[in-house]
């Protein structure tokens, strides 16, 4: 037979040091946005300077020195339109991630046109986006806006 376990130890005070209100300032705008609640994400993304196209919006959730990430907003499609799209060319040196974080079951597009690749895309869809490739993210439902979450390495990063 085993000996029962001894009881945890008593908790203690944590001991703290007083800083200058300046690095309070700097540890505590640091470290929130070591996570980027969805409220503060979809607050950033209705500013005026989020719009980056028509029915498009985009903002920062990270700028470190080894990658960047965002969050992209596709508005619903509008009757008679294809769908609300990002197109763009990928400058980088490196692949690109894209995660749909929210969207209607088969209703946002990744198509890579030089390549003659087309896929439909769901919740919980990954995308490579190759390094060079112009690609085209679009959401064609109509009745719920598409968010998905881009990872971007930076090039110069070493591990």
């Amino acid at each position: 037979h085993l000996a029962p376990a001894p009881p945890p130890p008593k908790a203690t005070p944590v001991q703290t040091r007083k800083r200058p209100a300046a690095q309070a300032a700097a540890d505590k705008a640091s470290a929130q946005r070591w996570v980027v609640r969805r409220h503060a994400a979809e607050a950033e993304l209705r500013r005026e300077g989020a719009k980056i196209g028509a029915g498009t919006r985009a903002t920062v959730l990270f700028n470190e020195s080894s990658f960047d990430s965002a969050m992209i907003s596709l508005d619903r499609a509008a009757r008679g339109n294809l769908g609300t799209e990002l197109a763009e060319r990928n400058c980088g040196s490196v692949e690109m991630l894209y995660f749909v974080v929210e969207a209607e079951s088969r209703k946002v597009e990744f198509e890579l046109p030089e390549r003659g690749f087309k896929e439909a895309l769901s919740l919980g869809s990954e995308v490579l986006v190759p390094a060079g490739a112009f690609y085209v993210l679009r959401n064609v439902s109509r009745t719920t806006c598409a968010r998905l979450v881009t990872v971007v390495p930076q090039p110069h990063c070493e591990l």
